[in-house]
């Protein structure tokens, strides 16, 4: 974990993917809790490539949504359920030209 390492690229819509990858543990110790990043990118050219850092791992992506596991949800009886699904629009920049 030297340098950055791809691990996915996601077909966000049919001109957006999703590059995501993990943090060189260097880096880490600037941003405590976090340890994925993600760069966006038209394959058109219709925007520059923007890149954020993650709080989630994806785990697929579709028809303009990305998606990932939450914590788990709480039973109304105290127990504990499955992950709850995270569901994250993307919306273009206000400069692309579609």
């Amino acid at each position: 974990m030297e340098y950055p390492m791809n691990f996915g690229i996601f077909k966000i819509d049919r001109q957006t993917r999703l590059v995501a990858y993990w943090i060189p543990r260097e880096q880490l110790a600037a941003t405590p809790g976090t340890r994925l990043g993600f760069v966006v990118a038209s394959n058109i050219g219709a925007f520059a490539a923007r890149s954020t850092m993650s709080p989630i791992d994806p785990v697929g992506a579709a028809d303009e949504y990305i998606y990932g596991y939450g914590d788990n949800e709480q039973m109304p009886d105290g127990g504990v359920g499955n992950p709850v699904l995270l569901r994250y629009k993307f919306i273009p920049p206000s400069d692309a030209s579609f």
